[in-house]
């Protein structure tokens, strides 16, 4: 099934889904985001741009992951499997 951004948003919010996305900008560090409130999706863009403003916008939170040394980035799997581990290992 494909569907526009705004059409997965529209979804979302029907469902009771909180949104969560990852950008390099974001002031959330992800160590420290905690919820427990409702089910949550991760809106994660792709490499090489990340998410669209439009996209971050209908985002309830937006989290970054602090970057040491040289590196500027992560491959979208990885940061997509330490956000998970991260979000979902706080709720044991």
């Amino acid at each position: 099934m494909q569907a526009s951004f705004d059409d997965f948003v529209k979804w979302a919010r029907r469902n009771g889904y909180q949104l969560i996305g990852s950008s390099a900008h974001a002031r959330v560090d992800y160590r420290s985001f905690n919820n427990d409130e409702k089910p949550m999706l991760l809106v994660l863009g792709n490499e090489q741009k990340g998410l669209s403003q439009e996209q971050m916008a209908a985002c309830d939170v937006t989290l970054s992951m602090p970057m040491k040394g040289r590196v500027s980035s992560l491959n979208l799997a990885v940061a997509a499997g330490i956000l998970m581990y991260s979000i979902f290992d706080k709720k044991k």
